[in-house]
């Protein structure tokens, strides 16, 4: 009688799960990586969608002869996003208010402020805009977004 030697050994399918083990190994890390890096992309361009909106309502006040005190802050809520202009409140003066129409992943926590010459101002540290975990800051000079 002949033995039917078909199939694999124990040895060759270890062998092969050993293998797989070290490629798991090391795309792991990179996977994850490059998961973490989309996700702070994500935050930097909601901000970035975020200042164009701000921008939006700016320009939209301006049009219904609203007369603004610069520099206007947005923040954020879970419903909404709003902005107040720099009006001094001392003599009984009413700041002006207004919505920033956005669609995106909203900041939950700090403010933007735009300036009198449309540039977003520096973020003020503990007041930067948090989205999805990830602090960013805003640079004046550069006008960039950098999330961490």
């Amino acid at each position: 009688m002949r033995a039917n030697k078909k199939g694999f050994t124990l040895i060759e399918l270890l062998a092969v799960i050993v293998i797989l083990a070290v490629i798991a190994l090391i795309a792991t890390p990179l996977i994850l990586n490059i998961i973490a890096k989309a996700r702070r992309a994500a935050a930097e361009n909601s901000v970035y969608g975020m200042m164009e909106a701000t921008k939006y309502a700016y320009f939209t006040a301006i049009v219904e002869d609203k007369t603004l005190a610069m520099p206007i802050t947005v923040t954020c809520t879970t419903n909404s996003c709003t902005y107040t202009d720099n009006t001094d409140t001392t003599g009984g003066a009413t700041a002006q208010t207004g919505t920033v129409d956005f669609s995106g992943t909203k900041m939950t926590e700090g403010e933007i402020k735009l300036d009198a010459n449309g540039k977003f101002m520096e973020t003020e540290t503990g007041k930067e805009p948090k989205v999805n975990g990830h602090k960013c800051t805003i640079s004046a000079a550069t006008q960039r977004v950098e999330c961490k």
